[in-house]
């Protein structure tokens, strides 16, 4: 999170998170794509940021993405 100016730590990733494929933030959340390992379908988390959690977005497996490079 940027603040005055500084970059300042708000929360750690979820565990099962180690490849981002997204991170975007909108209206005080931010929304985060990733997969726990290479190969593996991502999942999704979003995150209030005035609470600081994250909290898994349930993804229907026809939308999930199974990176493959």
């Amino acid at each position: 999170m940027l603040e005055d100016d500084t970059w300042r730590f708000i929360a750690r990733l979820p565990v099962e998170v180690a490849n981002i494929a997204y991170l975007v933030s909108f209206f005080g959340h931010l929304l985060l794509i990733g997969t726990p390992k290479h190969g593996e379908p991502s999942n999704a988390y979003k995150m209030d940021l005035n609470k600081r959690v994250w909290t898994k977005v349930h993804v229907r497996c026809t939308y999930r993405i199974l990176w493959s490079y």
